[in-house]
């Protein structure tokens, strides 16, 4: 068998503007790119991470993200609950986040909200030169003062990061 052809961009897009519509209509409103609620019910951790914020994972698998010296750290504990149980407060993976890689995770998590990010608030939970560095790649499809999507490239969020990687 193969695999269903994917449909066309008009048919997404219409999918979308539906999909959009139907849940406005019921009283929910977009705050993320994958997340609805009703007015002041936003996930406040979701709301964390995607602002670039510190968070820890707790229990077998979990991540995290956490800023020490300036410098950033990915984290992941145990994935095998019994390894986990053997030493809870251990990681199974720290990586710093190389200074390369910096720009593409701030974007990776400040547009995936409606609102974006100050571009202070990049700058404070991360480096100088990352707000510089995307602004210089992504700035036809930016509202002026914040990282944040112009409303008409917000549905296109996949297409714009691969900008950053190049």
């Amino acid at each position: 068998k193969r695999p269903p052809s994917l449909p066309s961009s008009e048919l997404k897009d219409d999918m979308t503007d539906l999909g959009l519509a139907y849940l406005a209509k019921q009283g929910y409103e977009r705050y993320e790119i994958s997340a609805f609620s009703t007015p002041g019910s936003q996930c406040v951790h979701n709301s964390n991470t995607w602002q670039f914020g510190d968070y820890i994972g707790v229990g077998a698998g979990a991540c995290g993200k956490l800023t020490m010296a300036s410098q950033i750290y990915r984290t992941q504990k145990q994935s095998s609950p019994k390894l986990y149980q053997l030493n809870p407060l251990a990681y199974a993976k720290r990586e710093l986040v190389s200074h390369d890689r910096l720009a593409f995770e701030v974007a990776l998590c400040g547009l995936r909200l409606v609102d974006g990010m100050s571009w202070d608030d990049v700058t404070s939970r991360s480096l100088p030169i990352t707000g510089m560095e995307i602004r210089s790649k992504l700035a036809s499809v930016l509202v002026p003062d914040r990282l944040q999507f112009k409303p008409e490239a917000f549905h296109y969020y996949n297409e714009h990061l691969v900008a950053l990687l190049s």
